[in-house]
């Protein structure tokens, strides 16, 4: 108004967003924050275009050619956001806009009239509004009804940065393919910049590890998850102190990594006094169990659970080419000459380790340390700790640093991933 310079959507978008952005700037990592912008954006800049695309389908009702370009539009610069927060990609997205949207366009109507009316007759603004809540009620149940619909989301996991940045640039080039086309050095660096990144993209796919561990900061709990070409196995070894986060906390990395299914489930509960229900974040074949009572505990920790559960001491097991080796404490995972040894409170003293070996380290019984002797046996490539915030971890992890090992504390720098491909190490960031 005072520049008086000629209002556009888009600019209206840009000073809505920079205000919020101005009022609290950590609306930024808000995720509906990032879903409204992002389907705001993304109707202003594709509903036209896909509008006129729609209209030369002509038996097709006008309301549904909007809702389906208005939907589709929406949907277009969300995506990446959609994967990343909810590893999911909903399929109906068309039809529940179609159906839901005229309940929401209501509800926006009766709250400014009701806005409106509130100076002047309070219990009539009252009125509009407990009927916007039925209309918002219905809405809301709808759309939850046609969620739960047989295929209604395809769980996707999430996207590198990588991937994220060639969807990005495809849309852009898309969008604005004749500015770039009608001018070839636009043309070839629009090219280039695209053949890159999917040659990035299909670089990292060829090259990626032969196994791969994520283990999560737990708390006070521990957790690894082993992928390899052809299997999954899941370690969860429960803390002293009962607590739901890692629940949340695994199930979140599990279907961002893209991990929905599990062959095995590992659960050693020497720790545990008072186990709390544990809601299994994905489908597990069977689950071994060891450590305190196993028999005993298990039942009131895995409520609910159908498939095999096995209580195991000292045994050997095999899966395909893995093979399992336990002592009742900690586990050695190996398949010819990598491993992976998840150490508990009993160490494996008379154990032959494979040349490549990852170490799960924890904390022992009464916050003892891990001995040189050990270390010296082991002879690993990589050591990841976790499950322990107790000052004996801290000096676990120097003294590993001081003899040269590649070490990583969870609690310290977060959730940590080794990959293996020709040995073992530790990956500090995971976007590519």
């Amino acid at each position: 108004v005072f520049l008086e310079r000629e209002k556009t959507s888009l600019n209206l978008l840009g000073a809505a967003v920079a205000g919020m952005l101005l009022w609290d700037p950590f609306y930024l990592y808000d995720v509906s924050f990032q879903l409204s912008v992002g389907a705001s954006a993304g109707i202003l800049l594709f509903y036209r275009p896909l509008m006129g695309e729609l209209s030369r389908i002509s038996f097709l009702p006008r309301w549904v050619k909007e809702g389906v370009a208005l939907s589709t539009a929406a949907q277009v610069l969300t995506i990446p956001v959609m994967l990343y927060d909810f590893h999911t990609f909903p399929l109906y997205f068309i039809p529940a806009n179609l159906l839901v949207t005229p309940f929401l366009e209501w509800v926006i109507i009766a709250g400014l009239v009701a806005a409106a009316a509130a100076p002047v007759c309070l219990p009539l603004s009252g009125g509009i509004l407990h009927g916007a809540d039925y209309l918002l009620w219905a809405g809301l149940h709808l759309n939850l009804h046609l969620s739960s619909w047989p295929g209604a989301q395809v769980q996707t996991g999430g996207l590198t940065m990588v991937q994220i940045l060639l969807y990005y640039v495809t849309v852009g080039i898309c969008y604005f393919k004749k500015a770039i086309f009608s001018v070839p050095k636009r043309m070839y660096g629009a090219l280039l910049l695209w053949g890159s990144l999917l040659g990035l993209t299909f670089f990292f796919y060829i090259t990626r590890p032969e196994w791969v561990v994520y283990c999560p900061d737990l708390g006070p709990d521990q957790g690894a998850v082993l992928v390899t070409g052809e299997h999954k196995i899941l370690y969860y070894k429960g803390g002293s102190i009962p607590s739901h986060t890692s629940d949340w906390e695994w199930k979140s990395i599990l279907g961002y990594e893209g991990i929905f299914d599990a062959d095995i489930l590992i659960l050693n509960l020497e720790d545990v006094k008072e186990p709390l229900p544990l809601t299994l974040p994905v489908p597990v074949k069977e689950i071994w169990v060891t450590g305190g009572r196993a028999k005993e505990k298990t039942p009131r920790l895995l409520q609910g659970f159908e498939g095999n559960i096995r209580a195991l001491s000292k045994s050997r097991l095999r899966l395909g080419h893995l093979s399992f080796v336990t002592n009742g404490s900690s586990w050695l995972l190996s398949e010819g000459d990598r491993g992976v040894y998840l150490s508990g409170r009993r160490g494996m003293e008379k154990m032959s380790f494979p040349d490549h070996t990852l170490w799960i380290a924890s904390g022992r019984k009464n916050g003892a340390g891990i001995r040189e002797e050990e270390m010296d046996r082991v002879k690993a490539e990589a050591v990841v700790y976790g499950g322990s915030r107790l000052s004996s971890s801290f000096e676990d992890v120097d003294l590993f640093e001081f003899k040269n090992y590649q070490a990583a504390n969870v609690y310290r720098e977060g959730m940590q991933t080794a990959s293996f491909r020709h040995k073992w190490e530790l990956e500090s960031t995971s976007w590519l």
